[in-house]
């Protein structure tokens, strides 16, 4: 069954944090945590990513770097 949810908003790095290993063919994103998804997401501590078929095999990994 397919159905359609609204997702989270994901800002593109211009510079990545030091706590993260850089790696040049990799793309960096933030997810934006100000949105009631993002809330939503937060209170129940899980997350799912969706990654189209087009994209071919895709490999996440996915990093919390704590504000200072």
């Amino acid at each position: 069954m397919n159905v359609a949810l609204s997702g989270m908003v994901i800002k593109p790095l211009a510079h990545v944090p030091a706590a993260i290993p850089l790696r040049l063919e990799n793309q960096y994103f933030s997810l934006d945590l100000s949105t009631e998804a993002a809330r939503a997401m937060l209170e129940m501590g899980s997350c799912t990513f969706y990654t189209p078929r087009s994209l071919g095999d895709v490999n996440l990994e996915l990093f919390a770097v704590l504000r200072s």
